[in-house]
Order: C-alpha cells, then sequence, then structure tokens
C-alpha cells in the first residue's frame, strides 16, 4: 500500500529491501507489502510476494503525553482563580511508554514551582502546589517533562497554559498615605484644594473604585467620587482656623469591598487681612529725664500671622511741641530728647501711627499719654515773710 512505499524501498537490481522511515513499536501491529519481481523480456513476466514485517520492540521510545485540563478556557488552556489553594486539582497527565521493563517506567514533573504532578494509578495527577498572584502573572506557561527509565533514558514534555482570574485581594492604594495642601483664608467657595490620586492593580469590577469623606458628613469639605478632587465648602479664616485634617477613603467595588485611606493636611495660609492696634494707653515716667533717655515701649497687636503681622510705629510730624520732647522708633521705644519738667507739663499726648509689613501694608492711627511724676527737686518757698513783706 501507500504507507508500504513511504517505509520501505526495494533495490531493483539486489531486491535489498530498505527502511525509508522510523518505525514505531506499537504492540501487535505488523506491516504487509507486496513485492513485485519483473523480468525483462519482451512480454515482462511478473511474479509478486507479501512480505509481512513485524516490528520488534528494542526499548527506545520516548513517553507520549497527553494533558487532560478540569476547567478549560480555550484549547490546552485553564482558568484557575488566584486564590486557589494548594492541592487543588489542575488535570491529568497521561503518560505512555510500552518500551519493555524498566523502559516503559515513567517519571513525570512539573518545571512550574506552582504546580507538581503527583502518580495516581495510570495517569499523573497535575496539582496546585504554590499560590498564584494576577497582579505578578496573568498568564503562565507550565511545561511538565517526563522520562522512562531506560538506557539511555528517553524524556518527552509537553505544556499548558494557565490563565490567573482576579479575586479582590488588593485595596485601592493613594500614592501618598499623608498629602499636605496649602489654601489661602478668604478663599472662594468651591475652591479646589488637592487632587488625590490612587490606583487598584485587580481588574474588572474590582479595580474600580471611588473615593469619599470620613466622616462623609463634612460641612468644611467636599470630594468628587471619580476625579479625587478635594475642594472647599466654606471660606476659611486664618485666624480661627490655622490648620484643619480630613481622612479619604478609596473604596473598591469589589465583593467584599477593600478600602484605604488618607490623610491631608491643610494648611489656611495667612493674608493680610487685619488692622494693627496700639494697646498701650498711657506710659509713665519720672521727671528729669532726657537728653535721649529711655520713656517706655509702645505695645501693639495685629490677629494675622508672620510678616502681616511685624508692626513699626512712627510719630508723624507735627508742630507740637510734643514732637520736639520725644522720639518714637520704629520697635515702639519712646526717648526723650529733651529733659522733662512735671513744673513745665505734666502729660504730653503722642500722635501715633503703626503699620504692618504685609505686601498690601495695613496702618492704625492712634494716641498715648505720657504722664511726667513728680520728684522731689525744689525746696520749699515761704510766702511769708517775704523779703520784701515783713509787716504782719
Amino acid at each position: 500500500d501507500s504507507r508500504g512505499r513511504v517505509l520501505f524501498a526495494v533495490d531493483q537490481v539486489t531486491g535489498e529491501i530498505t527502511i525509508t522511515a522510523p518505525l514505531q513499536y506499537d504492540a501487535g501491529k505488523t506491516f504487509e507489502a507486496v513485492v513485485e519481481a519483473k523480468d525483462q523480456g519482451d512480454i515482462p513476466k511478473v511474479s509478486e510476494a507479501t512480505m509481512t514485517l513485524t516490528i520488534v520492540n528494542v526499548g527506545n521510545n520516548a513517553p507520549r503525553l497527553e494533558v487532560k485540563l478540569q476547567k478549560t478556557v480555550f484549547d490546552n488552556t485553564v482558568l484557575i482563580p488566584e486564590d486557589a489553594k494548594n492541592s487543588t486539582f489542575v488535570g491529568k497527565l497521561l503518560a505512555i511508554d510500552n518500551d519493555p521493563g524498566v523502559s516503559g517506567d515513567v517519571t513525570c514533573y512539573s518545571a512550574h514551582p506552582s504546580f507538581r504532578v503527583d502518580p495516581f494509578g495510570n495517569y499523573f495527577a497535575i496539582i496546585m502546589s504554590g499560590s498564584l498572584d494576577r497582579e505578578q502573572a496573568e498568564k503562565i506557561d507550565v511545561v511538565l517533562v517526563c522520562s522512562d527509565a531506560g538506557s539511555p533514558s528517553k524524556t518527552s514534555s509537553v505544556s499548558f497554559q494557565v490563565l490567573v482570574s482576579d479575586v479582590n485581594d488588593n485595596a485601592p492604594m493613594f500614592s501618598q498615605t499623608q498629602y499636605v495642601a496649602n489654601i489661602p483664608e478668604e478663599n472662594i467657595f468651591g475652591r479646589q484644594i488637592l487632587k488625590l490620586t490612587a490606583t487598584d492593580p485587580d481588574a474588572g469590577i474590582n479595580k474600580l473604585f471611588t473615593y469619599s469623606l470620613f466622616p462623609r458628613e463634612n460641612s468644611v469639605f467636599s470630594i468628587d467620587k471619580d476625579s479625587g478632587i478635594l475642594k472647599a465648602r466654606t471660606t476659611f479664616d486664618h485666624e480661627v482656623e490655622k490648620r484643619l485634617n480630613v481622612i479619604i477613603l478609596a473604596t473598591d467595588e469589589g465583593h467584599p469591598s477593600l478600602v484605604s485611606t488618607a490623610t491631608v493636611i491643610v494648611n489656611i495660609l495667612d493674608i493680610n487681612d487685619n488692622y494693627p492696634e496700639i494697646i498701650t494707653k498711657e506710659l509713665r515716667v519720672q521727671e528729669g529725664i532726657g537728653n535721649m533717655k529711655h520713656v517706655g515701649n509702645l505695645e501693639g497687636s495685629d490677629k494675622d500671622s508672620g510678616v502681616n503681622a511685624d508692626l513699626v510705629f512712627s510719630m508723624p510730624p507735627t508742630d507740637d511741641i510734643t514732637g520736639q520732647m520725644f522720639k518714637v522708633n520704629p520697635n515702639g521705644v519712646v526717648i526723650a530728647i529733651q529733659e522733662l519738667d512735671r513744673e513745665t507739663r505734666d502729660r504730653y499726648i503722642l500722635y501715633l501711627e503703626v503699620k504692618d509689613k504685609g505686601l498690601d501694608p495695613k496702618m492704625t492711627s492712634g494716641t498715648v499719654t505720657v504722664i511726667i511724676d513728680d520728684i522731689n527737686d525744689h525746696a520749699p518757698v515761704f510766702q511769708f515773710p517775704s523779703e520784701t513783706n515783713h509787716t504782719a
């Protein structure tokens, strides 16, 4: 037959029959081929003979392998959830070797550490032996290797593919566990403060998540559940609250859902929105001082902070004698320029200005009274008798 012509060839002169392709042993299998002999006469005479060939096993066949998987999604591909436990049954490995004696004894192993093959009757069981993580490897090629005990040993291999299906084993992850944002006071309602970002390495519905505030009832902040944009729901006042904390949740849509948190620290930045005040209303000093001597220190206040609360004092030019008697330094130190005499004048009113150092400086005017206290700098004077009147 045609198969015999493929496997065998006959030398036309000598009649020698040779093998033209490798022969595989199969128990009980024989080959038959018709051999024809023809002379070269004018009218050739032909004779035929049937050749029967039995293949003798000499123990040199590698095992023949076949995999039968438990839950196939495609040919030679099995779907396994990433949370599958150790010893989960995956499928069967059939290893056939018809060689006689030990040449037909087969041992098998898995080249992938997450799987093993255990002998079980007339087949090998493919078993989970390690953990899977879809986020690390979504597809796995598993190679199974089998060898017989012949000499030399013959080895065969077969492979199958594992698709690792997702389970919700990862909570959304913020890019930072703590965020710091700054917003100036007197902000407009709805101003954006910060955009938070989170990711979830799971797949499908397990990777979808939304943002929310904790607690959800919040009169100060709002957050867009999809974009993660944090906004102000009020106008802040640095003088009332300088820092606020808010907790943000990211909750995925898996079952059960997983949650992660991040903290946002919101610093309310000061703007120069308050006028300074002169606290000092009165200074007292003993008479007799002068010649650039210290009279006292002015105190002021400003509800703002930083440079917006740094104050500079001054005394505007005036035609009043006060301007000749006193000097006010920028730091609020009052100096007596000329000697003070209570008997000449017992009080002075200083007209002052105080200004902050903000970019848009605020200034306040006011007065401070300097009271001159008496010292015993005069001896008693007789009114009678006097030098000009001795009459009683």
